[in-house]
């Protein structure tokens, strides 16, 4: 209750956004039950799902960096997003169709045969699993964006994607290595949230609409 007292100390307060860095402790068990006094303008991280909510940053991140690189520039785009977390796979999906790309969603248990053909048959692949060497990217011919933060047995960061076979002729695009991909994107989307929320206070403020309301704490068995 203290923290979620804060939050409602920072909603009161005019903030231009607010985040909640997750992994929270364990104690702290119900994630959505917290980040319910976030109003959806100041939720900048855009994890409550609220209407009115920021974007994901990390997807956002990734949608700017591709369309204004134009990695895929071509009238008919495939996209597989390997993922169906709420932060990053779901919001990718629906960012790659609001840009006119033809999805397929898979995941964890989709099998690897399945996925590994897909993979090999799309011309962009967001890969946010979570999973050390999960996707083997030797014989793709496409662009991986590699979202996964992991740590292999030696303590090294890496991503979920890899090149099994090091010595075969391979053509895949990695644009996004771990350490060092997506991480600033995010970063830069989050500055973008933030400001955008701050403008969109300040013409609230100009029209005299600006409102706040906050439900009462629900407590808590």
């Amino acid at each position: 209750d203290q923290f979620k007292d804060k939050v409602t100390e920072l909603a009161l307060g005019c903030a231009d956004g607010i985040i909640v860095q997750l992994p929270l402790p364990k104690k702290f068990n119900d994630i959505k039950y917290i980040l319910s006094d976030i109003p959806a303008r100041m939720d900048v991280d855009g994890l409550s799902g609220k209407v009115g909510a920021q974007t994901p940053c990390t997807p956002l991140g990734m949608m700017t960096f591709i369309n204004e690189k134009k990695l895929i520039d071509k009238p008919h785009k495939r996209a597989l997003v390997i993922g169906r977390s709420e932060l990053v796979g779901k919001p990718m999906a629906q960012l790659l169709l609001d840009n006119d790309y033809t999805v397929t969603i898979a995941h964890s248990k989709s099998g690897m045969y399945t996925i590994q053909r897909m993979a090999e048959q799309v011309d962009l692949i967001v890969c946010a699993v979570g999973k050390e060497k999960f996707l083997d990217c030797t014989h793709i011919n496409g662009i991986v964006m590699d979202v996964g933060i992991n740590f292999d047995a030696d303590g090294k960061m890496c991503g979920d994607c890899y090149i099994g076979d090091p010595e075969a002729k391979t053509t895949v695009d990695l644009r996004s290595p771990v350490p060092g991909g997506v991480g600033l994107l995010t970063r830069c989307a989050l500055m973008e949230n933030t400001v955008r929320s701050c403008e969109q206070l300040e013409e609230e403020m100009r029209s005299g609409r600006y409102e706040i309301t906050l439900r009462e704490s629900e407590p808590k068995d």
